[in-house]
């Protein structure tokens, strides 16, 4: 099911009456139910139909009616090309279904036209032409008048930025929109005309004579070089907005000129198409990575060059997940490109016949040669908005299975297999990306994978509990890790692969960070240490810093009677708050006003007595 929107529109100043609207599936009118509520308007407007701002005076007429008690006089006090001018209702409808739309009307005698819409999905519009007769007193009744049947023919793909994939009959790699006529009959393009702006529906004509044949896809060069037309290389008087923009085919309806399908793109990067998939339906538009003027649509995605590189199915003390602290299965994505891929919409999953087991959620992107960890707990509903480390709703197991990624089409993008695992032990690809697969000498997420085994043993970071500080405060940690083998070995810490702006940690395992107050968020943050055996062998363990924002004052209470006034300020659970006055902004000591308060809730309130004359500031000290 999808929603779409039914419209009324005039093409000028006037009035009509309209009765019993209908909108049914099928091809028989009254065949079927009415998917629109209240069109024999006997009840009410609000709640079913919205008026646009120049139809403020419809309303409801019980003078002038088919049936019933009442009829819409729908009156327009202006022409206007968008549903500022109109009478419109939201609808439910089914995809791939072929409905209906009838409707009774009287028009007035300044009316010419009534445009009908029914919004394709928010992508594009299906309109038909009612057009209007005068009353004819003394004369026969017009009757029931059949509506136009509407060529087939859609804006299919359009590229504001063309990656010099093709040229034009100048060589120039210009942007272009193809037109593809989706129906059985050649149509005649005389008349007609392509627009970027709904408020300019003539702004190019197509050459008199112009055809598209049954089947037919057809490039128009919109590179604002109207002179370089030639034979049936067209190209319009305007170009195409790179990014973000609008295209409309617009053809003449009854003295008039009507948008028959038109396409909006947005966010479009150069070398990228948007269009129709499949050809010719305007429902279901999408980017295309591979552009194909003058022929079918191509919905295939780009490759991405990302591997399953690590894993670990039987974790019973290496890592612990810094959500919940539990020692939990996971596994580790590596990028071998050179840019960052973006995994919205891409699919994870242990069971190659359900590849849509879980959905990456939007935002997840990894850097060029960069890692995304991912914990394996069944727990997605662990995951945050701006966190490092993903969460999926399926679990490993220690007796073997398959890892998978999978693209938005169900590609499948990589996949592993692995049987009998070893506690603490992780498998994974040697080199990273590379097709061979090892039980490796030491687990490495979020880092490059370890060498092979060897006898050195890899050292131990003893866990961080989760810290939680106010931005602008100071995070001390001194980090402990040591080693199993002997004679001890030298260890070294690493700077974090994933620290944030701002921290440092030393060799010798003191972390600082001071965070700014637009850093306040959720950070999980690893940290590793190597030691000097043969080869160096690397641990990482992982914890999570929450950084809330600032205290912020609320607005204050001022009792003018007595004097008190009421000072409130948000506040985090466990802190000490301590408000300081001073009569200057500049002095160098501000005076404690009572003692510190300790913080049990999400907000601290404390009354005061200022003096009754000068000024007095307040600030809050957070401990």
């Amino acid at each position: 099911l999808n929603q779409t929107n039914l419209y009324f529109r005039f093409s000028n100043a006037g009035e009509v009456w309209l009765d019993d609207v209908r909108v049914e599936e099928g091809t028989v009118v009254g065949g079927g139910s009415n998917y629109v509520v209240n069109g024999d308007f006997e009840a009410p407007l609000e709640g079913s139909w919205v008026r646009g701002t120049m139809t403020q005076p419809t309303e409801r007429d019980g003078g002038v009616r088919r049936g019933g008690q009442y009829s819409l006089r729908l009156v327009a006090t202006g022409r206007a090309q968008t549903v500022g001018q109109s009478l419109a209702q939201p609808l439910v409808l089914k995809t791939g279904t072929v409905y209906t739309v009838s409707f009774w009307y009287l028009p007035s005698a300044t009316v010419t036209s009534l445009h009908v819409y029914v919004t394709a999905f928010v992508n594009s519009n299906v309109v038909v032409h009612a057009p209007g007769y005068a009353r004819s007193p003394g004369a026969g009744a017009v009757g029931a008048v059949g509506l136009p049947e509407l060529p087939e023919v859609y804006v299919n793909e359009v590229q504001a930025e063309n990656g010099g994939g093709v040229v034009d009959n100048h060589g120039e790699a210009e942007p272009w929109v193809e037109l593809y006529n989706g129906g059985s009959h050649t149509v005649d393009l005389t008349g007609w005309y392509l627009a970027n702006q709904y408020t300019n529906l003539g702004q190019w004509a197509f050459p008199a004579g112009a055809v598209l044949g049954p089947g037919e896809y057809r490039v128009v060069w919109c590179d604002g070089q109207a002179g370089q037309s030639a034979g049936t290389n067209w190209h319009t008087n305007f170009r195409l907005a790179g990014g973000t923009g609008s295209v409309a085919l617009v053809m003449p309806v009854a003295g008039g000129l009507a948008v028959l399908d038109y396409l909006n793109y947005r966010g479009l990067r150069a070398g990228q198409s948007y269009g129709n998939y499949p050809d010719g339906q305007p429902v279901y538009r999408r980017v295309f990575h591979y552009p194909t003027p003058g022929s079918s649509n191509n919905p295939a995605l780009a490759p991405v060059p990302v591997f399953i590189n690590e894993w670990m199915a039987d974790n019973r003390s290496a890592l612990a997940d810094p959500a919940d602290g539990n020692f939990e299965d996971w596994f580790e994505l590596y990028n071998a490109g050179d840019t960052p891929v973006d995994l919205s919409g891409y699919y994870l999953t242990d069971n190659l016949n359900n590849p849509y087991q879980f959905r990456i959620p939007n935002g997840w992107t990894i850097p060029p040669q960069g890692f995304l960890l991912v914990w394996a707990d069944n727990e997605a509903g662990q995951n945050l908005v701006g966190g490092t480390n993903l969460h999926v709703n399926f679990a490993l197991s220690r007796n073997g299975e398959t890892i998978a990624l999978f693209a938005p089409d169900g590609t499948l993008v990589d996949a592993v297999q692995f049987g009998l695992q070893l506690a603490d032990v992780s498998s994974g690809r040697f080199p990273d990306g590379e097709a061979g697969i090892y039980a490796l000498s030491e687990p490495t997420p979020g880092a490059p994978n370890a060498a092979l085994p060897s006898d050195n043993r890899r050292p131990i970071i003893e866990d961080v509990p989760p810290q939680n500080l106010i931005a602008g405060q100071r995070l001390e940690i001194q980090l402990t890790a040591f080693d199993l083998d002997w004679p001890p070995q030298t260890l070294t810490f690493l700077p974090p692969a994933n620290g944030p702006a701002g921290l440092t940690l030393t060799p010798q395992g003191h972390l600082s960070w001071q965070p700014l107050a637009h850093q306040a968020g959720v950070y999980d943050i690893c940290v590793r240490v190597r030691d000097n055996g043969t080869p160096n062998l690397t641990a990482t363990n992982c914890f999570t810093v929450i950084v809330h924002a600032p205290p912020q004052f609320r607005p204050a209470l001022w009792e003018a009677q007595s004097g008190a006034l009421t000072l409130r300020w948000s506040t985090l659970p466990g802190k000490m708050y301590q408000l300081e006055a001073s009569d200057s902004l500049s002095a160098p000591l501000w005076q404690p006003v009572g003692a510190p308060l300790h913080a049990t809730e999400n907000s601290m309130e404390l009354q005061i007595y200022p003096p009754r004359g000068g000024q007095r500031y307040y600030r809050i000290k957070v401990y």
